[in-house]
Protein backbone atom coordinates (compact mmCIF):
# COMPACT_ATOMS: atom_id res chain seq x y z
CA UNK A 1 0.00 0.00 0.00
CA UNK A 2 1.24 3.49 -0.86
CA UNK A 3 0.64 6.62 1.20
CA UNK A 4 0.79 9.65 -1.10
CA UNK A 5 2.27 12.26 -1.00
CA UNK A 6 3.82 11.33 2.37
CA UNK A 7 6.14 8.78 0.73
CA UNK A 8 7.29 11.17 -1.99
CA UNK A 9 10.54 13.15 -1.46
CA UNK A 10 10.02 16.64 -0.04
CA UNK A 11 12.54 19.46 -0.30
CA UNK A 12 13.76 21.13 2.89
CA UNK A 13 11.45 23.97 3.88
CA UNK A 14 8.67 22.87 1.51
CA UNK A 15 5.21 23.27 3.10
CA UNK A 16 3.33 20.12 4.02
CA UNK A 17 -0.22 21.22 3.19
CA UNK A 18 0.47 22.17 -0.46
CA UNK A 19 3.01 20.48 -2.71
CA UNK A 20 4.15 20.35 -6.31
CA UNK A 21 5.58 17.03 -7.53
CA UNK A 22 6.91 16.10 -10.97
CA UNK A 23 6.33 12.34 -11.09
CA UNK A 24 7.71 9.73 -13.49
CA UNK A 25 7.42 5.94 -13.51
CA UNK A 26 9.51 4.29 -16.25
CA UNK A 27 8.36 0.81 -15.16
CA UNK A 28 4.60 1.42 -15.52
CA UNK A 29 3.45 -1.14 -18.03
CA UNK A 30 1.27 -3.78 -16.45
CA UNK A 31 -1.93 -2.11 -15.21
CA UNK A 32 -1.92 -3.63 -11.70
CA UNK A 33 -4.31 -2.01 -9.25
CA UNK A 34 -2.23 -0.63 -6.40
CA UNK A 35 -3.90 0.36 -3.10
CA UNK A 36 -3.22 4.04 -2.44
CA UNK A 37 -4.08 6.25 0.53
CA UNK A 38 -4.10 9.91 -0.45
CA UNK A 39 -3.53 12.18 2.54
CA UNK A 40 -4.12 15.29 0.40
CA UNK A 41 -6.44 16.19 -2.45
CA UNK A 42 -4.62 16.21 -5.79
CA UNK A 43 -4.75 17.85 -9.20
CA UNK A 44 -2.79 15.69 -11.63
CA UNK A 45 -2.03 16.43 -15.27
CA UNK A 46 -1.22 13.18 -17.10
CA UNK A 47 1.61 14.15 -19.42
CA UNK A 48 2.55 10.76 -20.89
CA UNK A 49 0.74 7.43 -20.56
CA UNK A 50 -2.54 6.61 -18.89
CA UNK A 51 -3.83 6.70 -15.32
CA UNK A 52 -6.71 4.55 -14.05
CA UNK A 53 -8.42 5.22 -10.73
CA UNK A 54 -10.90 2.93 -8.98
CA UNK A 55 -13.14 4.44 -6.30
CA UNK A 56 -16.13 3.25 -4.25
CA UNK A 57 -18.69 4.32 -6.86
CA UNK A 58 -16.75 5.13 -10.02
CA UNK A 59 -13.72 4.26 -12.10
CA UNK A 60 -11.83 6.74 -14.27
CA UNK A 61 -9.45 6.41 -17.19
CA UNK A 62 -7.29 9.51 -17.68
CA UNK A 63 -5.26 9.61 -20.91
CA UNK A 64 -2.33 11.91 -21.66
CA UNK A 65 -3.31 15.58 -21.63
CA UNK A 66 -6.21 15.13 -19.22
CA UNK A 67 -6.49 16.56 -15.71
CA UNK A 68 -7.47 14.39 -12.75
CA UNK A 69 -9.10 16.00 -9.71
CA UNK A 70 -9.15 13.52 -6.83
CA UNK A 71 -10.12 13.92 -3.19
CA UNK A 72 -8.05 12.62 -0.31
CA UNK A 73 -8.93 9.09 0.78
CA UNK A 74 -8.43 5.53 -0.37
CA UNK A 75 -8.47 4.35 -3.96
CA UNK A 76 -6.89 1.84 -6.31
CA UNK A 77 -4.59 3.12 -9.05
CA UNK A 78 -2.80 1.78 -12.09
CA UNK A 79 -0.46 3.47 -14.55
CA UNK A 80 0.41 2.53 -18.10
CA UNK A 81 3.38 4.12 -19.83
CA UNK A 82 3.51 4.83 -23.58
CA UNK A 83 5.67 2.62 -25.77
CA UNK A 84 8.64 5.00 -25.96
CA UNK A 85 8.46 6.98 -22.72
CA UNK A 86 7.91 6.73 -18.97
CA UNK A 87 4.57 7.43 -17.39
CA UNK A 88 4.75 11.10 -16.37
CA UNK A 89 2.46 13.47 -14.53
CA UNK A 90 2.59 16.77 -12.66
CA UNK A 91 0.90 16.63 -9.26
CA UNK A 92 -0.44 19.50 -7.18
CA UNK A 93 -1.40 18.41 -3.65
CA UNK A 94 -3.53 20.53 -1.31
CA UNK A 95 -5.20 19.72 1.98
CA UNK A 96 -8.78 20.27 3.14
CA UNK A 97 -7.85 23.48 4.99
CA UNK A 98 -6.59 24.97 1.71
CA UNK A 99 -9.78 23.91 -0.08
CA UNK A 100 -11.96 25.40 2.63
CA UNK A 101 -9.94 28.62 2.50
CA UNK A 102 -10.40 28.73 -1.27
CA UNK A 103 -14.17 28.28 -0.85
CA UNK A 104 -14.40 31.01 1.78
CA UNK A 105 -12.57 33.43 -0.50
CA UNK A 106 -14.31 32.73 -3.78
CA UNK A 107 -17.43 30.54 -3.46
CA UNK A 108 -19.94 33.38 -3.37
CA UNK A 109 -18.50 34.86 -6.56
CA UNK A 110 -18.32 31.64 -8.60
CA UNK A 111 -21.02 29.96 -10.71
CA UNK A 112 -20.70 26.52 -9.10
CA UNK A 113 -23.12 25.31 -6.43
CA UNK A 114 -22.51 22.58 -3.89
CA UNK A 115 -24.61 19.48 -4.59
CA UNK A 116 -27.85 19.28 -2.63
CA UNK A 117 -28.22 16.79 0.19
CA UNK A 118 -29.61 14.13 -2.16
CA UNK A 119 -27.66 15.28 -5.21
CA UNK A 120 -24.74 13.51 -6.92
CA UNK A 121 -21.43 13.55 -5.05
CA UNK A 122 -18.21 12.55 -6.76
CA UNK A 123 -14.76 12.77 -5.18
CA UNK A 124 -13.01 12.43 -8.56
CA UNK A 125 -13.24 13.84 -12.08
CA UNK A 126 -11.15 13.53 -15.20
CA UNK A 127 -11.25 16.62 -17.42
CA UNK A 128 -10.23 16.57 -21.07
CA UNK A 129 -7.22 18.62 -22.10
CA UNK A 130 -7.67 22.22 -23.18
CA UNK A 131 -5.55 25.12 -24.43
CA UNK A 132 -5.75 26.68 -20.97
CA UNK A 133 -4.42 23.53 -19.27
CA UNK A 134 -1.57 23.26 -21.77
CA UNK A 135 -0.50 26.85 -21.14
CA UNK A 136 -1.05 26.55 -17.40
CA UNK A 137 1.21 23.54 -16.98
CA UNK A 138 3.82 24.95 -19.34
CA UNK A 139 3.97 28.05 -17.12
CA UNK A 140 4.01 25.91 -13.97
CA UNK A 141 6.91 23.83 -15.30
CA UNK A 142 8.83 26.95 -16.27
CA UNK A 143 8.23 28.40 -12.80
CA UNK A 144 9.54 25.25 -11.13
CA UNK A 145 12.56 25.07 -13.46
CA UNK A 146 13.33 28.74 -12.77
CA UNK A 147 13.74 28.16 -9.04
CA UNK A 148 10.12 28.69 -7.88
CA UNK A 149 10.30 32.46 -7.52
CA UNK A 150 7.78 33.60 -4.94
CA UNK A 151 7.98 30.19 -3.29
CA UNK A 152 5.09 28.94 -1.17
CA UNK A 153 2.87 31.96 -1.82
CA UNK A 154 3.14 31.52 -5.59
CA UNK A 155 2.39 27.79 -5.28
CA UNK A 156 -0.77 28.53 -3.33
CA UNK A 157 -1.83 31.04 -5.96
CA UNK A 158 -1.17 28.53 -8.75
CA UNK A 159 -3.36 25.94 -7.02
CA UNK A 160 -6.12 28.51 -6.55
CA UNK A 161 -5.81 29.52 -10.20
CA UNK A 162 -6.47 25.96 -11.33
CA UNK A 163 -9.34 25.51 -8.87
CA UNK A 164 -10.86 28.78 -10.13
CA UNK A 165 -10.62 27.50 -13.69
CA UNK A 166 -12.44 24.26 -12.81
CA UNK A 167 -15.10 26.02 -10.70
CA UNK A 168 -15.80 28.41 -13.59
CA UNK A 169 -15.55 26.11 -16.62
CA UNK A 170 -16.91 22.96 -14.95
CA UNK A 171 -19.18 24.33 -12.19
CA UNK A 172 -21.43 21.28 -11.87
CA UNK A 173 -18.51 18.86 -11.58
CA UNK A 174 -16.68 21.11 -9.13
CA UNK A 175 -19.78 21.39 -6.95
CA UNK A 176 -20.10 17.60 -6.89
CA UNK A 177 -16.42 17.31 -5.97
CA UNK A 178 -16.83 19.70 -3.03
CA UNK A 179 -19.82 17.63 -1.83
CA UNK A 180 -17.91 14.38 -2.37
CA UNK A 181 -15.11 15.50 -0.07
CA UNK A 182 -17.59 15.38 2.82
CA UNK A 183 -19.05 11.98 1.94
CA UNK A 184 -19.59 9.97 5.13
CA UNK A 185 -18.28 6.43 5.84
CA UNK A 186 -21.75 4.82 5.85
CA UNK A 187 -22.49 6.17 2.38
CA UNK A 188 -19.07 5.05 1.18
CA UNK A 189 -19.70 1.47 2.34
CA UNK A 190 -22.93 1.17 0.36
CA UNK A 191 -21.37 2.81 -2.69
CA UNK A 192 -18.39 0.43 -2.58
CA UNK A 193 -20.64 -2.62 -2.40
CA UNK A 194 -23.40 -1.65 -4.82
CA UNK A 195 -21.74 0.39 -7.55
CA UNK A 196 -21.33 -1.28 -10.96
CA UNK A 197 -17.86 0.29 -11.07
CA UNK A 198 -16.62 -1.98 -8.27
CA UNK A 199 -18.16 -5.30 -9.27
CA UNK A 200 -14.90 -6.57 -10.81
CA UNK A 201 -12.85 -5.80 -7.69
CA UNK A 202 -11.79 -8.48 -5.24
CA UNK A 203 -13.06 -8.56 -1.66
CA UNK A 204 -9.70 -7.38 -0.25
CA UNK A 205 -9.84 -4.43 -2.66
CA UNK A 206 -13.39 -3.59 -1.58
CA UNK A 207 -12.37 -3.78 2.08
CA UNK A 208 -9.46 -1.43 1.41
CA UNK A 209 -11.74 1.16 -0.20
CA UNK A 210 -13.98 0.96 2.89
CA UNK A 211 -11.01 1.56 5.25
CA UNK A 212 -11.57 -1.88 6.79
CA UNK A 213 -9.73 -5.13 7.27
CA UNK A 214 -11.14 -8.02 5.22
CA UNK A 215 -12.59 -9.65 8.37
CA UNK A 216 -14.28 -6.40 9.47
CA UNK A 217 -15.65 -5.85 5.97
CA UNK A 218 -17.20 -9.33 5.91
CA UNK A 219 -18.77 -8.85 9.35
CA UNK A 220 -20.17 -5.44 8.35
CA UNK A 221 -21.46 -6.92 5.10
CA UNK A 222 -23.24 -9.79 6.87
CA UNK A 223 -24.84 -7.40 9.34
CA UNK A 224 -25.96 -5.00 6.58
CA UNK A 225 -27.13 -7.38 3.84
CA UNK A 226 -27.90 -10.55 5.79
CA UNK A 227 -25.61 -12.79 3.77
CA UNK A 228 -21.97 -13.19 2.82
CA UNK A 229 -20.40 -10.98 0.13
CA UNK A 230 -19.90 -14.04 -2.08
CA UNK A 231 -23.55 -15.06 -1.77
CA UNK A 232 -24.79 -11.52 -2.37
CA UNK A 233 -22.63 -11.13 -5.47
CA UNK A 234 -23.90 -14.39 -6.89
CA UNK A 235 -27.50 -13.32 -6.33
CA UNK A 236 -26.85 -10.01 -8.08
CA UNK A 237 -25.25 -11.76 -11.06
CA UNK A 238 -28.14 -14.18 -11.41
CA UNK A 239 -30.74 -11.41 -11.15
CA UNK A 240 -28.91 -9.57 -13.91
CA UNK A 241 -28.85 -12.78 -15.97
CA UNK A 242 -32.61 -13.20 -15.55
CA UNK A 243 -33.18 -9.67 -16.82
CA UNK A 244 -30.97 -10.34 -19.84
CA UNK A 245 -32.74 -13.62 -20.61
CA UNK A 246 -36.07 -11.79 -20.79
CA UNK A 247 -34.86 -9.81 -23.79
CA UNK A 248 -36.10 -11.22 -27.12
CA UNK A 249 -33.47 -13.16 -29.02
CA UNK A 250 -31.06 -13.55 -26.09
CA UNK A 251 -29.55 -17.00 -25.66
CA UNK A 252 -28.07 -18.45 -22.44
CA UNK A 253 -24.74 -18.76 -24.24
CA UNK A 254 -24.81 -14.99 -24.75
CA UNK A 255 -25.36 -14.33 -21.05
CA UNK A 256 -23.06 -16.43 -18.88
CA UNK A 257 -19.84 -14.53 -19.62
CA UNK A 258 -21.60 -11.15 -19.32
CA UNK A 259 -22.52 -11.93 -15.70
CA UNK A 260 -19.14 -13.33 -14.71
CA UNK A 261 -19.41 -17.12 -15.12
CA UNK A 262 -16.60 -19.06 -16.74
CA UNK A 263 -18.75 -21.74 -18.38
CA UNK A 264 -22.32 -22.26 -19.53
CA UNK A 265 -22.67 -25.39 -17.40
CA UNK A 266 -21.69 -23.65 -14.13
CA UNK A 267 -24.02 -20.77 -14.98
CA UNK A 268 -26.94 -23.12 -15.75
CA UNK A 269 -26.40 -25.02 -12.49
CA UNK A 270 -26.31 -21.83 -10.38
CA UNK A 271 -29.32 -20.38 -12.21
CA UNK A 272 -31.43 -23.49 -11.60
CA UNK A 273 -30.52 -23.49 -7.91
CA UNK A 274 -31.65 -19.87 -7.62
CA UNK A 275 -34.81 -19.90 -9.76
CA UNK A 276 -35.82 -23.57 -10.02
CA UNK A 277 -35.42 -23.53 -13.80
CA UNK A 278 -32.54 -23.80 -16.21
CA UNK A 279 -31.96 -20.60 -18.22
CA UNK A 280 -33.73 -22.15 -21.23
CA UNK A 281 -36.69 -23.29 -19.11
CA UNK A 282 -36.87 -19.83 -17.52
CA UNK A 283 -37.15 -18.23 -20.95
CA UNK A 284 -39.86 -20.69 -21.96
CA UNK A 285 -41.83 -20.01 -18.77
CA UNK A 286 -41.58 -16.24 -19.26
CA UNK A 287 -42.72 -16.57 -22.89
CA UNK A 288 -45.69 -18.77 -21.88
CA UNK A 289 -46.67 -16.27 -19.18
CA UNK A 290 -46.58 -13.37 -21.63
CA UNK A 291 -48.68 -15.26 -24.22
CA UNK A 292 -51.34 -16.13 -21.65
CA UNK A 293 -51.86 -12.50 -20.65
Amino acid sequence: MYTIPDELPRAAGEPDDVRLVAYANPLAGVPDRNPVTLTRHVLSLVEAGEKRVYLPHQSLCCPAGSLLLLAAGRCLMSERRPATDAYRSTLLFFDDAHLQGFLSRYATRLPFRRAAGNGPRHPAFCFAGSAFLQHYFAALSAWAAGGKLGGELMLRLKIDELLLYLATVHPEAFGQFVAGVAWGPAAVFHQVVESPATQSLSLPELAFLCHMSLATFKRRFQATYGCSPERWRQQRRLQQAAQLLERPGTRPSDVFEAVGYESLSSFSHAFKQAFGYTPTQYQQERLSAEMSV
